[in-house]
């Protein structure tokens, strides 16, 4: 309804800004980032979820033992045979929030509870994903607190990707920096330890894909953030006058 010639407004709402270039064009990117980061998570997942509880990291710690790339499991039965203490397990074997097992001790309690460390990156990061998308389609997302998420995830993918390619300093004998599967081909081994050295180099390259994905989102976020600023300082320069 139009007022009056002579009837001031000065009720009336702010002029807004709505639907600029800028935007949109974030808005689209933002979308398209986050069906290929909730796709390549979802495969990441799938990965870890196959190898839960220890689906081939035994194996291929065993094959890099006998190839003499590694520590040797089996060696340390001797350890025990003479009533001694063998050296703690290296981190790559076993990925374990709170406690390390020993794969030559039945200690199937400690194993129930235990939690795989990558499978838990990957769950977070997948429910922190959905999570993202609804606030999104509901236009409910703040951009500074989705920045938030996405360096917070990149942290965890990091500290993910490290644990992936930390060494085996247990042996003296036989001293690993990397993990062999990550430095050799699998076709250096035959049988059930050439799948699984597939299977972990597929979870690792997945892994530094997820991590290159967040710098794009937190770009995307930044872009959004500048946007809204300058929508705000739109709208207070129109009430002013």
């Amino acid at each position: 309804m139009e007022c009056s010639p002579g009837i001031s407004r000065p009720y009336a709402l702010p002029k807004i800004r709505h639907g600029s270039t800028t935007t949109r064009t974030n808005n689209c990117f933002h979308w398209v980032a986050f069906a290929a980061e909730l796709s390549i998570q979802l495969a990441v997942f799938a990965l870890f979820a196959s190898a839960y509880p220890d689906g081939y990291r035994s194996l291929l710690w065993l094959t890099g033992g006998v190839q003499g790339w590694n520590s040797n499991p089996e060696e340390r039965i001797y350890f025990y045979a003479n009533h001694k203490t063998p050296p703690e397990i290296p981190w790559i074997w076993t990925q374990r929030f709170g406690v390390q097992l020993d794969i030559f001790k039945k200690r199937q309690a400690n194993s129930g509870r235990s939690t795989d460390a990558n499978l838990a990156t990957a769950t977070v990061a997948v429910i922190v994903c959905l999570a993202k998308g609804l606030l999104i389609y509901l236009h409910q997302s703040r951009y500074f607190v989705v920045a938030f998420y996405d360096v917070s995830l990149a942290a965890l993918w990091i500290l993910c990707i490290s644990n992936q390619s930390s060494g085996d300093y247990s042996s003296p004998a036989h001293p690993s920096p990397r993990p062999w599967y990550l430095v050799k081909s699998c076709k250096s081994v035959e049988g059930p330890g050439a799948k699984g050295c597939t299977m972990a180099q597929a979870s690792f390259a997945i892994s530094v894909l997820v991590l290159m994905h967040y710098p794009l989102l937190v770009q995307a976020s930044k872009g959004n953030i500048e946007e809204s600023a300058s929508d705000q300082s739109f709208i207070f320069a129109e009430a002013q006058v």
